[in-house]
């Protein structure tokens, strides 16, 4: 919760330890910026990472540190697609 400081304790207590990205094509993006806006709330710090097709990419992505890199070259790549949305 925000505004709810941890004690060095309750925040060893809550971390994880493994992660798993969950396949879906396009709409496995949104793992990338969970995962980015949650981190450091929750002191994640996974040390075993799993991910199943398009989740597997992202997990790639993001751990590797090229998730912006990632996030503009799919942006670039579908806007000359009109039939997207």
């Amino acid at each position: 919760m925000r505004g709810v400081s941890k004690s060095t304790s309750a925040r060893a207590e809550s971390r994880y330890d493994a992660v798993v990205f969950a396949g879906g094509g396009c709409r496995c993006f949104w793992q990338v910026g969970f995962f980015q806006a949650v981190a450091t709330e929750l002191d994640l710090r996974p040390t075993q990472v799993a991910g199943v097709s398009a989740g597997a990419a992202m997990a790639c992505m993001l751990f590797s540190g090229a998730a912006e890199a990632g996030l503009t070259y799919f942006t670039r790549r579908i806007a000359r697609n009109e039939r997207n949305v």
